[in-house]
């Protein structure tokens, strides 16, 4: 039977079970191996199809994360206040460029600065989607290559990143590798440079294909191996001197977004996710998680 002749569900608990079986098998394999790596590349590769599939069957245009607009309005806002500080050129560097929706962005806000050598931008992803290899093809300053953010990272000098951006990829690293790729991460970022990701809180989770089949709050079985509290992310990022800088909210789905430099803000929000994890209803959780910015950390490499 083909994946058309299959109902929405039937998708959704096909890509369940398969990402189950493949994620069981990535855990135990060595970290970093060849082996590894070529079991991810066939189970992201699958999840993809059986999505696109969905999408088909939905009438709706498959499409990253990227393209929330209130991600790639803040992403524009850290671009320009780097640009801002100091005339020599920036790097900004994308984990998991997707279908190049945030790239394709910041090139329209930043066309001059990009076309001047004043900004560059980087990135990668394991697999380089049709859209996004069309958006090289026009541009072809940009750095972009198909590789795992470690094996990408480590061709780059240190300190040579000055804005370092991951929308839905960090809850991907495997466990017994995120460490060693974040210190990775650190090493590149240069002293002031920001860290912007947009990772699913593991309170409103599970946020992978396991959604639809787990009560909220369980343990993620597909692909997102490290959803995380918005506590826990900050104490992990703070083992490599990367803090806070903006306190984020927003409304998702649009443009508004509030993103303030007051640590005050931060410290309450931080008090307050223990509190609000025990909200009983999913739709009010969710809704209370957003609003409150719980899925996004903007923070800034102080040494």
């Amino acid at each position: 039977m083909s994946l058309s002749e299959l109902s929405v569900r039937e998708l959704q608990k096909l890509h369940f079970d398969e990402e189950c079986i493949f994620c069981e098998k990535v855990l135990g394999l060595p970290r970093f191996s060849s082996e590894r790596k070529e079991v991810l590349n066939k189970g992201y590769e699958f999840a993809i199809t059986v999505k696109e599939e969905i999408g088909k069957k939905k009438g709706v245009e498959l499409i990253s994360h990227g393209a929330t607009k209130h991600t790639i309005k803040l992403l524009k806002k850290l671009v320009k206040e780097k640009l801002s500080e100091s005339n020599d050129p920036i790097a900004l560097y994308e984990a998991g460029v997707g279908y190049g929706y945030a790239i394709e962005n910041i090139l329209s806000r930043f066309r001059k600065e990009y076309e001047s050598g004043l900004l560059t931008i980087k990135g990668c992803d394991i697999f380089l989607q049709p859209r996004m290899s069309s958006l090289m093809e026009v541009n072809p300053l940009l750095d972009i290559t198909k590789d795992d953010i470690f094996d990408s990272l480590s061709k780059l000098p240190n300190n040579s990143i000055d804005v370092f951006y991951a929308d839905n990829v960090i809850e991907h690293f495997l466990p017994d590798e995120a460490e060693t790729i974040l210190s990775e991460i650190a090493k590149k970022m240069k002293q002031g440079a920001y860290f912007y990701v947009f990772i699913p809180n593991k309170y409103i989770g599970p946020g992978d294909v396991s959604r639809y089949f787990l009560p909220l709050g369980s343990k993620a079985l597909g692909t997102h191996f490290m959803e995380m509290s918005f506590n826990e992310i900050t104490n992990l990022m703070e083992k490599y001197s990367i803090h806070h800088a903006y306190c984020v909210g927003y409304i998702p789905k649009t443009s508004l977004i509030f993103c303030i430099k007051k640590q005050a803000l931060i410290k309450i929000k931080l008090k307050m996710e223990p509190i609000l994890r025990k909200i009983p209803t999913r739709f009010l959780r969710r809704v209370v998680f957003a609003l409150s910015g719980y899925s996004v950390s903007v923070m800034r490499k102080t040494t």
